[in-house]
């Protein structure tokens, strides 16, 4: 029996969650590259084998769709490697393809752009607790900054996180600029701009062509060794 708390809080996007169940379900188990005391360990090694043939059939996964839990139920200890095999070579395509995705969707900042959004930020919070906003609008919205702020100090900041920002802030730009307060879109649009000033740049940078190729330099021919001097005297 699979503890509830295995499947729950997966990722949102299908090939994320996949990737992080078969690593909860490995740590859980204990399963390991090394398929060692397989008979001692049978229980464990189906569990595990059962519950990702089910998700992977949740998520129409054709690719295992060869596999039976009938079968599985069968299983010795090569024809469970034979899967397992199959299991990381499927999981190794997806976090290539996730890795692929999330530098696609996601910038990486310089320190400069850093420290200009994190002062934008606290702009944003000191207006914030200054309004006449409720208490519990102000605690969203700072929630959303402390998210924002986190998200920016990684390598690579995802770009769905600056636009949840921008949606989540966009009605509070209303509010404060009503009540007479400092209007947030001031702080909110320079935020924006770094970061859409950044991926362009960025985008820019992948396109540039690579380097022309150099032309190879013959090496210096082999010279011939000096022609010998005639002795007359030999004659």
């Amino acid at each position: 029996m699979i503890e509830s708390e295995i499947l729950e809080n997966l990722p949102v996007d299908d090939s994320e969650a996949l990737i992080e169940l078969e690593e909860r379900l490995s740590a859980h188990f204990g399963i390991k590259h090394e398929i060692s005391n397989f008979d001692g360990n049978r229980a464990k090694y189906l569990a595990y084998a059962s519950t990702m043939l089910s998700a992977l059939d949740s998520f129409d996964v054709e690719y295992f769709s060869a596999y039976s839990m009938a079968e599985i139920r069968l299983f010795n200890a090569q024809e469970f490697y034979n899967f397992y095999t199959d299991i990381h070579f499927f999981i190794t395509k997806l976090k290539l393809k996730c890795s692929r995705r999330r530098t696609q969707y996601s910038v990486a900042l310089d320190d400069q752009e850093k420290k200009e959004i994190r002062n934008h930020v606290d702009s944003i919070r000191e207006i914030i607790l200054d309004s006449n906003l409720s208490e519990p609008k102000k605690e969203r919205i700072l929630k959303k900054l402390s998210s924002l702020q986190l998200e920016v100090d990684k390598n690579r900041t995802r770009l769905e996180v600056v636009a949840d920002f921008a949606t989540s802030l966009s009605h509070i730009a209303r509010d404060t600029a009503h009540n007479g307060i400092k209007p947030v879109i001031d702080e909110i649009r320079p935020i924006l701009e770094i970061f859409g000033a950044s991926k362009a740049s960025e985008e820019d940078t992948r396109q540039l062509p690579g380097p022309k190729k150099r032309e190879k330099i013959e090496p210096p021919r082999k010279r011939l060794p000096p022609p010998e001097k005639f002795d007359d005297s030999e004659v």
